[in-house]
């Protein structure tokens, strides 16, 4: 599977989305936003309403009880599997916590996706990786197991196995927590570069620090009590 230009993600809308659990509380109530007017945003609100199901469900690994997703004007949740994973492969998710394969190593599992869709060949996608890890100065690493390094480590390899597919749509559940601050200020710069300079159109990240998506120029959107809300910045 390689990625094509035509499955590029230009256009990201939420139509009525709703999610409730089996019990009948409602998460999340007819939902309806349009994304692509800003680069990036900032998913904040009071824990416990609702923040990371709704980054779970833009990025497809949560399905909504109701509405619908348009990507590209299409819509993504009447596709089947097939239809669904070129789109999928623009679709980039980080994990608060874990999500690495405790069985490989570092470098193994930055270069899984890559390798597991055919989307670089092997050399190209270990140079681009050995260059990351010199940047956040780890390449001395790379050939240990997540066990083995410190869980500040774990948690920046799993925000750049996603980071370095370079997806055109972005979803980052608290990228910054866990990091120090020089690190953390290192991976607001990068991911800054990759949106100006490659097809990363669009980013939405929740955050317990506050001032890194500020800094990134976030546009905040306010979830509580099942309603979603722009917010000025």
């Amino acid at each position: 599977m390689t990625r094509l230009d035509d499955y590029k993600i230009r256009s990201y809308e939420l139509k009525e989305v709703g999610f409730r659990y089996p019990t009948g509380d409602i998460v999340l109530g007819d939902v309806s936003l349009d994304f692509s007017s800003s680069p990036i945003w900032h998913v904040c609100g009071p824990s416990g309403h609702g923040q990371s199901t709704l980054l779970r469900i833009m990025a497809f690994l949560v399905e909504p009880t109701a509405g619908s997703i348009l990507v590209n004007g299409q819509n993504a949740t009447e596709m089947s599997f097939e239809e669904f994973l070129p789109w999928r492969l623009e679709i980039g998710y980080t994990f608060d916590m874990g999500g690495l394969l405790a069985n490989r190593s570092l470098m193994e599992n930055l270069a899984l996706p890559h390798m597991y869709h055919n989307l670089s060949v092997y050399e190209d996608v270990h140079d681009a990786i050995r260059a990351v890890a010199k940047r956040f100065r780890f390449e001395h690493l790379l050939d240990r197991r997540p066990a083995l390094v410190s869980g500040g480590l774990r948690k920046l390899a799993t925000i750049l196995r996603s980071v370095l597919l370079q997806p055109s749509f972005l979803v980052m559940d608290d990228p910054f927590g866990g990091l120090d601050m020089e690190t953390a200020r290192e991976l607001s710069r990068f991911i800054g570069e990759l949106q100006k300079n490659s097809d990363i159109d669009t980013i939405c990240l929740t955050s317990r620090l506050p001032d890194w998506p500020a800094q990134m120029g976030a546009r905040p959107l306010w979830v509580e009590d099942g309603c979603v809300k722009e917010r000025a910045a």
